[in-house]
């Protein structure tokens, strides 16, 4: 009899323990990043993977992969991921050559090596048919590997997408500038301007880009890749392959790549949906989250979700949001304007905050309280 309680005794013991450590577990784990690190041809290459138990009909992840910019890392996804893993298993590589993933100093940094990457990183993950969403140069690989391998995507999703250059824009200049000459004062110049709103640059955006950049090679091979983009293969007369459904979405105001010069081309994508996010630069993820959130979402699922979004937010960036811009058709609603699935018959914000009488995006009639 004594050995019996002496087992349940442990028993109960462990099981207490194993409660402590889970919770313990579990209520940091949103402040620790899922950091990873995989081998390819030698080369170790960081990614951070969000996994979530979620299972389509056909009994498969859906699985989101995100490809960062010229000169990001795969942190520069960090406002968005946290609402976008609720829904998808999200993989997000350092590309090589930039963040914390090797830069072998004697790679040809073009176009048929990053998607020779990113097939090799896809197929060591086990990763088939997966949504990509790239930003910039990320988007330009994106659309490249859709053409090469238009059977290997199931959506396409290109974020202010680059292309062969046409003009240097003084902007681009000033980040170019930034990487190679990592200064915080250079850095912070180059994103305030990439912005259409200079206040959400941080002091963490600018040390964490200046880290990276004084990373050995991190220098050689931004410019090998600035080199490889300019010298790329025209995409005009190749997306016509892309077989995948196509979100293209652009800040209205970036100027660093400019949708009315880079977007012409990308509409030779078959089935394409094209967003333009107002008063908003180069960055949409980062300027405008909950937006940008919603319309990736409502590409993705099919269901319009700003509202369960705009709770999910921080009230910091809930406030950013808000007060970033006017609205674009009646030029008076600082408040409503960004709203762009806002209720007919209730605003998402407060109550109590004072509304325009009438607001042609949503088609509310608002008073003072």
């Amino acid at each position: 009899m004594l050995w019996l309680i002496i087992i349940i005794c442990i028993d109960l013991h462990a099981i207490s323990v194993s409660k402590i450590v889970v919770y313990f577990m579990s209520s940091n784990s949103d402040n620790v990043l899922p950091e990873k690190f995989i081998t390819i041809d030698g080369h170790k290459i960081k990614y951070l993977d969000y996994t979530r138990q979620l299972k389509r009909y056909y009994n498969r992840y859906p699985i989101l992969v995100l490809l960062h910019g010229l000169g990001a890392s795969s942190e520069r996804w960090l406002k968005i991921v946290h609402i976008l893993s609720k829904y998808f298993r999200v993989v997000i590589p350092d590309i090589i050559g930039f963040g914390d993933s090797d830069k072998p100093p004697t790679m040809k940094y073009d176009m048929d090596h990053f998607t020779g990457f990113l097939q090799a990183f896809l197929k060591k993950l086990h990763i088939d048919r997966p949504i990509i969403c790239g930003h910039s140069f990320g988007g330009q690989l994106a659309a490249e590997f859709a053409i090469r391998f238009h059977d290997q995507v199931e959506k396409l999703i290109l974020i202010a997408p680059a292309g062969p250059r046409r003009r240097t824009t003084s902007i681009f200049y000033q980040y170019v500038t930034a990487a190679v000459q990592p200064t915080c004062e250079h850095i912070y110049e180059a994103f305030r301007n990439m912005a259409f709103n200079p206040n959400i640059v941080t002091r963490y955006d600018v040390l964490d880009f200046k880290r990276r950049m004084n990373l050995a090679y991190a220098k050689f091979t931004f410019m090998c890749t600035l080199l490889g983009i300019e010298n790329a293969q025209a995409l005009i007369g190749r997306l016509s392959r892309v077989a995948s459904p196509t979100l293209i979405l652009w800040g209205e105001n970036d100027k660093m790549t400019p949708y009315q010069e880079y977007l012409r081309e990308y509409c030779e994508i078959p089935e394409k949906y094209i967003q333009i996010i107002n008063h908003c630069g180069h960055t949409p993820f980062v300027e405008k989250p909950i937006n940008f959130n919603a319309i990736l979402l409502k590409f993705l699922t099919g269901n319009e979700l700003y509202s369960l979004i705009f709770r999910q937010m921080t009230d910091d960036d809930r406030e950013k949001e808000k007060n970033l811009h006017l609205c674009a058709e009646c030029h008076q609603c600082a408040q409503c304007g960004c709203l762009v699935w806002c209720p007919p018959d209730r605003c998402l914000y407060d109550v109590k905050t004072f509304r325009i009488p009438k607001c042609k995006r949503c088609q509310g009639y608002w008073t003072d309280p």
